[in-house]
């Protein structure tokens, strides 16, 4: 098996989180931290980037909102494309207008995050508008290789934080993002949502 999977896990000292793992084995028989004879897991561990052993017992199944979690990116990108419909609208999901100044505004705050300085951005955005229009297939390629690479230089897993980042929106109410796009909106930085016909709540 090669595919991330998260579990929630409760270890030895009775402390419980949510864990993302790749099995690699499943037997029966004890180690230094686990020395009572029982079904163990030998696994990569997404999140201490080590190889561990997991007591079987110690995971359960997540709940209803982290199932999103075993699924592989197709489906995670399926959900995620349904709740942006379903919060800023179909118009504003279906346009990739729309949908490329989200994503220069995630990367600016994680640039941000990272101490990228305004002069920085400002001179890397003047760097490529010089340049010809790419095409959105290899431009999508490279923008998810460089995601990768940072998420690996900063010590973090990016399919973990994309996970545990859908979950987290899938348990806000849809008018909290309805709300924060209109703000959006009324500052110029989003396409307003549709008007409503008279009389429809």
């Amino acid at each position: 098996m090669t595919h991330q999977i998260a579990l929630n896990y409760t270890n030895w000292r009775g402390q419980r989180s949510l864990r993302h793992i790749i099995p690699k084995n499943l037997f029966f028989g004890s180690n230094e931290w686990h020395p009572e004879p029982q079904w163990l897991i030998a696994a990569w561990d997404c999140d201490k980037k080590a190889d561990r052993t997991f007591t079987l017992a110690g995971f359960s199944i997540p709940g209803p909102t982290n199932v999103i979690a075993i699924h592989g990116r197709n489906r995670r990108q399926s959900t995620a494309y349904n709740w942006c419909a379903e919060c800023f609208g179909a118009a504003s999901a279906g346009s990739p207008h729309e949908r490329a100044r989200r994503v220069l505004e995630e990367a600016l705050e994680l640039a941000q995050a990272a101490g990228v300085t305004p002069e920085d951005a400002a001179h890397q955005l003047a760097n490529v508008y010089r340049r010809p229009a790419g095409d959105p297939a290899q431009e999508i390629g490279g923008l998810s290789l460089t995601l990768l690479t940072y998420a690996e230089a900063a010590g973090l897993s990016a399919d973990a934080c994309e996970v545990d980042e859908l979950n987290r929106v899938l348990n806000k109410p849809t008018s909290y993002f309805a709300q924060r796009h209109a703000e959006k909106a009324a500052a110029g930085v989003a396409t307003p949502p549709p008007s409503r016909p008279d009389g429809e709540a």
